[in-house]
């Protein structure tokens, strides 16, 4: 859902700070201001708003334009969500993590290339309220980016977190850090829908049938089956510091006159330890879920992802068998997207929700539910080469994830 934001009572003091702050000038006098609402997609019940606060200030007598963006943390208790934020430090969603992240130095020690937005200013106006003052990202939205643009940004990623996992970097410890993801993420019963799988009328329809294949039923049964010893491997594969909401809206690149071309990750709200290439899973099949990223583009984006990360890993000292890391993230995509084909079933065959889709991804219903089928199939796909069957894809494992 999209919404806008109510007009914001701006705190003076507050406001004063973030723009001495955001201007590097602690003598900057307040002339004036606008908060505009951030048009946004309501899917995190934590994110409770989020503005565009910009204006001009004083600065040794000559007035300069500054804009910030204001994120609003919320512990919205009652919401009815899958999204609800939570009080459990450890918990995927909990809700103040996103500012413990900022204030903690967490994001300080960044690579060359990869940064987070400046935050300027933390404020508690409630007990269940917290303000993030944000720098305002002046660059390119990864919306718009080409898929090269996603292999370099890859690239980044794999750099930050090999340095983890070869211990160039210590791994985090802070309790509030989000562990155990990706069991948080696997579908549950319900979510799986294994009375629709079973239905072999279900994966006849009209916009399915070309797209998945006859044996898709069995495949998802078996991931089910085996799905906490599939979660036990990837939680002993190598660990290291993880965003977990990789995806286009949460990317932008700009230019920077000393380290180049910068890839800003934003929302770090999920953040915590995984597994390497767990990120990079989540970036290549929820990008095209999300409808972010044509469908039909998914083999290329995938290998262009993975091509990234790889070379990422070795200049970060990454020795061992790319394979290794490989295994995790077919594991991770074959969980979190070959599981969803219940819900791809189900979508198809409900006509009346069609204009819900249309209305919430501004295209076709059919193109959606094409587009998801092809995230199952390949998610599917990955599932037949952890067991050691079907072709394997360009980037994939030359033996069985032991």
């Amino acid at each position: 859902m999209i919404t806008q934001q109510a007009p914001l009572p701006m705190p003076a003091a507050a406001l004063t700070t973030a723009v001495r702050r955001a201007l590097r000038d602690p003598a900057a006098a307040l002339a004036d201001w606008t908060a505009t609402p951030l048009a946004h997609r309501v899917i995190n019940q934590v994110t409770g708003g989020l503005w565009r606060v910009s204006g001009s200030a004083l600065v040794a007598g000559t007035p300069v334009a500054w804009s910030l963006v204001l994120k609003l943390l919320r512990l919205a208790t009652d919401a009815a969500s899958d999204f609800t934020p939570s009080t459990t430090p450890d918990h995927w969603n909990y809700w103040r993590r996103e500012a413990l992240a900022y204030t903690t130095g967490l994001l300080d020690d960044l690579p060359v290339g990869l940064v987070a937005p400046r935050c300027l200013l933390v404020t508690e106006p409630a007990t269940d309220e917290v303000w993030l003052w944000l720098e305002d990202i002046a660059g390119r939205s990864a919306m718009e980016w080409p898929i090269a643009r996603f292999e370099l940004a890859a690239q980044q990623l794999g750099q930050f977190q090999g340095m983890y996992a070869v211990g160039h970097q210590p791994l985090p410890e802070e309790t509030w850090l989000s562990r155990d993801w990706l069991r948080a993420w696997v579908p549950d019963e319900a979510g799986v829908a294994l009375d629709l799988v079973h239905d072999p009328a279900a994966w006849r329809h009209p916009l399915l049938r070309d797209l998945l294949p006859a044996d898709a039923a069995a495949t998802v049964v078996w991931l089910w089956q085996e799905r906490d010893a599939l979660i036990a491997r990837v939680e002993r594969a190598p660990r290291t510091l993880c965003h977990f909401d990789l995806w286009p809206r949460n990317l932008f690149s700009r230019s920077n006159a000393q380290t180049g071309d910068e890839t800003v990750l934003l929302d770090w709200s999920q953040v915590g330890i995984g597994g390497l290439a767990e990120d990079c899973a989540n970036l290549v099949c929820d990008s095209v879920w999300m409808q972010t990223v044509d469908g039909q583009a998914l083999p290329a984006f995938e290998r262009a992802i993975l091509a990234g990360y790889q070379a990422g890993l070795r200049s970060a000292g990454w020795t061992r068998d790319w394979q290794e890391v490989y295994a995790v993230y077919a594991t991770v995509a074959a969980l979190r997207f070959g599981l969803l084909a219940g819900r791809v079933l189900a979508a198809a065959r409900d006509e009346r929700g069609y204009a819900e889709l249309e209305r919430r991804y501004q295209r076709p219903a059919q193109a959606i539910v094409s587009d998801r089928a092809l995230v199952v199939a390949h998610a599917l796909a990955l599932a037949l080469e952890l067991r050691g069957e079907g072709a394997p894809h360009t980037h994939a494992m030359t033996t069985k994830f032991e």
